[in-house]
């Protein structure tokens, strides 16, 4: 009878012991497949490893999937294409759930490890009438081929190689690029100019926490300011420096930036949320928030509220104390993000500046083959050839303390207490780099904090010229996910 590991890897997620005479998973021992099977439409043959991945897939919707009692009933069997199989068993509710068949670049991803240019963009249509392409650029990490050719915030990139970047060319000519002659609008010295630049990708980690400083307000108080783009627990040491120069510091306030943070492990979301609440709190050890599993799960005891619930913990040894907190957030601001936001709320005055948050409510684990074995053996339950494959279905809904979760029935999440617009002024004034105390989302925060109003826009288009189109965010998995075992 197969089993998950029960060896927890430190940091990543508790392991969790599943009773598996309860799940499905385990009910088909003696349903391997060992040669190319036949569809029986045609003579197309499905190959034992395609078979063996698609059962894979089957197995674990089947027993962990939230929507899982809406799936349809299809035979895995017959699926020539794995990836397509998983996304046919998707719930209309549900924009998240993911599969890799490149599983360890998957989890490279989520311990800031790429091959990239080290640039956070923001794809827009160049015209209301065209069908051009640009990229707003929005970060650059330190150390990167970005930051070495001189790119910066706010750079408007229009072509690659001399190529005008359209709807139809825009992944392959330059989402996916590895290298390339740029060409960008930018603002100098209130002048729109062309710049250029040469780079190629490189095999680089971005540090998450990507600025902290702190600010002397204009009302005589110090605010600690942290633009945290990612909540991974590689990190986690990083994080916990920003939070200790911030208590040194005398801060009586913090500008929490997640305008363009995506999400991450929940172990980073409990530093960070230990370290912001009031020290009542994190002292009692209260509950952060809770899961709601799928009605199979929730028959087992380790699937209970008190299996799930997340707590305060003291384990990051530094507590500020706040009763009050701003987050910086926008459409690219999801999962993770949201749930250290949620968590918050009942315990803290949560002011948040920007714009709507992406929506995304939901955990998921994170699941490969190599994480199942037999009982009785601790045998591997599926064979190596499909240890590529990596798949992260949507688990559970987060709520928190107060038994909520928030509502993303609409395609997007928390709205902003205030709305502010980030990148309006970007073909004009261009835009000032993060951590400016005059950037518009920075600027806004610490007026709030200094005189308790803020200068709003609720018109937050892009300048007219810009529409929406995608973000760098797009190709990162949108998450806040649990590891169950140790690789």
């Amino acid at each position: 009878m197969p089993s998950y590991s029960s060896e927890p890897k430190r940091l990543y997620w508790m392991a969790l012991t599943v009773l598996c005479a309860a799940m499905s998973a385990c009910s088909d021992e003696d349903d391997h497949v060992t040669a190319a099977h036949r569809t029986g439409y045609g003579d197309e043959a499905i190959s034992s490893v395609t078979i063996e991945a698609n059962r894979f897939v089957r197995d674990v919707m089947s027993d962990y999937y939230y929507w899982e009692a809406e799936m349809p009933s299809l035979d895995y069997k017959k699926q020539s294409d794995t990836e397509e199989y998983f996304y046919s068993l998707l719930s209309s509710k549900d924009r998240f759930s993911y599969i890799s068949s490149e599983a360890q670049a998957t989890i490279d991803g989520f311990e800031g490890k790429y091959t990239d240019f080290g640039w956070e963009y923001k794809l827009s249509y160049l015209s209301s009438t065209s069908d051009s392409v640009v990229a707003i650029v929005t970060y650059v990490y330190d150390a990167t081929p970005a930051s070495a050719a001189g790119v910066r915030r706010g750079d408007v990139v229009y072509a690659v190689d001399g190529k005008a970047i359209n709807s139809d060319n825009y992944r392959t000519l330059f989402v996916n690029a590895a290298s390339g002659s740029f060409a960008a609008y930018r603002v100098e010295n209130g002048n729109l100019a062309k710049v250029s630049y040469s780079m190629a990708a490189a095999d680089i980690t971005e540090n998450p926490v990507a600025l902290s400083r702190i600010i002397d307000n204009a009302d005589g108080s110090k605010v600690g300011y942290l633009f945290y783009t990612s909540f991974s627990y590689t990190f986690n040491d990083d994080l916990v420096a920003a939070f200790k120069s911030f208590a040194d510091g005398g801060v009586s306030d913090v500008v929490l930036d997640l305008r363009y943070n995506p999400g991450g492990d929940l172990e980073a979301l409990s530093y960070m949320c230990s370290m912001l609440a009031p020290k009542s709190a994190v002292d009692n050890k209260d509950e952060m928030l809770f899961y709601d599993f799928n009605d199979k799960l929730k028959t087992l005891a380790s699937y209970s509220r008190d299996s799930s619930s997340v707590h305060f913990s003291d384990e990051p040894g530094v507590n500020l104390d706040l009763s009050r907190l701003v987050v910086l957030v926008g459409p690219d601001t999801y999962s993770a993000s949201e749930a250290t936001i949620w968590s918050l709320m009942p315990y803290s005055d949560v002011t948040l500046i920007g714009d709507t948050t992406g929506g995304k409510n939901s955990m998921m684990y994170v699941m490969s083959p190599e994480d199942f074995t037999y009982a009785s053996s601790g045998m591997p339950y599926y064979s190596s050839s499909i240890n590529n494959w990596l798949i992260m279905p949507i688990v559970a809904i987060y709520k928190n303390t107060t038994g909520q979760a928030f509502d993303t029935s609409l395609g997007y999440g928390l709205p902003p207490t205030y709305y502010v617009p980030d990148l309006a002024s970007v073909l004009t004034k261009g835009l000032k780099p993060i951590g400016d105390p005059d950037e518009n989302l920075l600027a806004a925060a610490l007026s709030y904090l200094s005189t308790g109003s803020v200068s709003t826009n609720k018109n937050l288009q892009l300048p007219e010229a810009l529409r929406s189109f995608g973000s760098s965010a797009d190709s990162k998995p949108q998450v806040l996910y649990r590891r169950l075992v140790k690789r």
